[in-house]
C-alpha cells in the first residue's frame, strides 16, 4: 500500500477535511469508496453456503446546505471513478434499465456489480419507479448480493443476472425521505440495509478552503497514492480472514452486548437495521482492515467498526422525523393476511379488497416485495376455459 498509514487515514487525514463537511460524512465516504472498489470480489464466509459481502448503502441526511453532503460524497466518488471497471449506474435510470445495465456486466464476462453516487437520492428513486415498477424490493435483492437473480420485464423479456451486487453513496434531507421511503415502504427491509448517517451541523466554519490546503503538488501526490491503492483494492479477490479473537469478540457481542440492546432498537424504526446489525458489523470491520492495508480482520478492526456503528446509531432514527406513516403500512399486513387466510386470490378481487389502502402503483409495489420475499407466488389462471386468463396470488406455505 502506497498510503503509508494506511488508505483510510491518509484519506480523512490528508485528502479531505478541509472544508465544512462533518467528518462522520467523510468517513463513511470513504468507507463506501472502499465497498465500490472491492464490489462481490472479496467476501467473509459466514456459513457453508452464507458469504458476506462488503457492500454498503449509505445515505449522507442533513438539511439543505447546512452540512455540506455533496462534497463528502463527491471527494470520494471522484477517486472511485477513477478505477478501471467500475460500472457506474446513471444518476436518473429507470428500473429496467438497472438490470440491463447489469446484464451486459454479465455478457461482457463480469459480475453483475455496479455503484450509484447520487447527490439527491430523491432524483434516483423517482426515476427509476417512473414505469410504475417498484424498486425498493429489487434494491434489497441487489443489496443480498445473491447468486442468481432473474428479472423479468414486460417488454424486454428475462435478464437472468448472476453475481450480483450494488454500492450507493447519496445524499438527502430528511424531507425528501418522505418521499424517496414512503411510510408505505417502511418494514419491507429497505430501511434495515440503509445506514443514515446523519448531521445538524458542519464539522467546523472554513471561510477559504484553498488557503488550508496542501500545495497543488502535495495533494496530487496525495490523491495519486489514494487512486492507486484503490486500484489495488480492486484487484483483491477471495475470502477475506479473520483473526479467531476478532472472531470470538463478535460471538461474543452479539451473544451478550446486542442482545441487550435489543429493546433499545426494536422500539424505534431502527427494529430492522438491529435485525441486520451483525451483518453491517462484519462489512465495516472488513473494510476498515482492508483500508488499513490489513491482510485478515483483526480485533482492532472490528472494535473500530463496532465505535463507528455506534457513532451513528443513535442519530439514525431521526432520519425518519420526517416521515409520514401512511394508512397503506397497515395494508400492507391486511393484504398478506387476506392471501394467507385465503391461500389464494385473484389480483382483481385483492385489488378491490384494499383499494382504500392502495392505489395502483402502491398495490403493485407491495405485490412486488412479497413476491421477492418468497411470501406469494403469482400465477395466470383460465377458470372460465375462455381464454382470458386472470392473474392469481398465491401464499407460501
Amino acid at each position: 500500500m502506497r498510503c503509508k498509514k494506511g488508505w483510510l487515514e491518509t484519506y480523512l487525514n490528508e485528502y479531505v477535511g478541509y472544508d465544512e463537511s462533518p467528518k462522520i460524512f467523510h468517513t463513511w465516504s470513504a468507507l463506501s469508496a472502499i465497498a465500490s472498489a472491492l464490489g462481490r470480489k472479496v467476501y467473509v464466509q459466514f456459513a457453508r453456503r452464507t458469504n458476506i459481502y462488503p457492500n454498503l448503502y449509505v445515505i449522507l441526511t442533513a438539511e439543505s446546505a447546512t452540512c455540506r453532503k455533496s462534497p463528502a460524497g463527491r471527494a470520494s466518488n471522484r477517486l472511485v471513478r477513477k478505477i478501471p471497471g467500475i460500472k457506474f449506474l446513471a444518476k436518473k435510470i429507470t428500473n429496467e434499465a438497472i438490470y440491463k445495465a447489469l446484464y451486459n456486466e454479465n455478457k461482457d464476462g463480469k459480475d453483475a456489480v455496479a455503484t450509484v453516487y447520487i447527490d439527491e437520492f430523491q432524483q434516483f428513486i423517482c426515476m427509476a419507479n417512473v414505469t410504475g415498477e417498484t424498486l425498493y424490493s429489487n434494491l434489497i435483492e441487489l443489496y443480498d448480493c445473491q447468486e442468481i437473480n432473474d428479472y423479468d420485464t414486460k417488454m424486454s423479456g428475462t435478464f437472468p443476472l448472476t453475481n450480483c451486487c450494488l454500492n450507493i453513496l447519496a445524499c438527502s434531507t430528511q424531507e425528501s425521505l418522505q418521499y424517496t421511503m414512503p411510510g408505505s415502504m417502511m418494514g419491507i427491509g429497505l430501511e434495515g440495509r440503509i445506514l443514515f448517517i446523519v448531521a445538524d451541523e458542519p464539522g467546523r466554519i472554513v471561510s477559504w478552503p484553498l488557503d488550508i490546503e496542501p500545495a497543488e503538488s502535495e495533494y496530487n501526490k496525495i490523491e495519486e497514492m489514494l487512486i492507486n491503492d484503490l486500484i489495488d483494492i480492486s484487484k483483491m479477490k477471495g475470502e477475506f480472514p479473520i483473526a479467531k479473537n476478532a472472531k470470538d469478540y463478535i460471538k461474543k457481542w452479539y451473544e451478550t452486548t446486542h442482545q441487550d440492546e435489543r429493546l433499545d432498537f426494536i422500539n424505534t424504526m431502527m427494529k430492522h437495521y438491529y435485525g441486520r446489525r451483525q451483518t453491517t458489523l462484519i462489512k465495516t470491520s472488513t473494510i476498515i482492515a482492508i483500508g488499513r492495508g490489513h491482510d485478515e480482520i483483526t480485533l482492532n478492526d472490528v472494535e473500530r467498526a463496532l465505535y463507528k456503528l455506534h457513532e451513528v446509531e443513535p442519530d439514525m432514527p431521526r432520519a425518519f422525523k420526517a416521515v409520514i406513516f401512511s394508512p397503506s403500512t397497515k395494508g400492507y399486513e391486511k393484504l398478506l393476511d387476506i392471501i394467507r387466510k385465503e391461500k389464494q386470490v385473484t389480483h382483481s378481487d385483492l385489488f378491490k379488497r384494499v383499494k382504500e389502502d392502495f392505489n395502483v402503483t402502491s398495490f403493485r409495489e407491495a405485490i412486488q416485495t412479497f413476491i421477492s420475499r418468497d411470501e406469494i407466488e403469482v400465477y395466470e389462471d383460465d377458470k372460465e376455459g375462455r381464454g382470458k386468463k386472470a392473474r392469481v396470488y398465491r401464499y407460501i406455505e
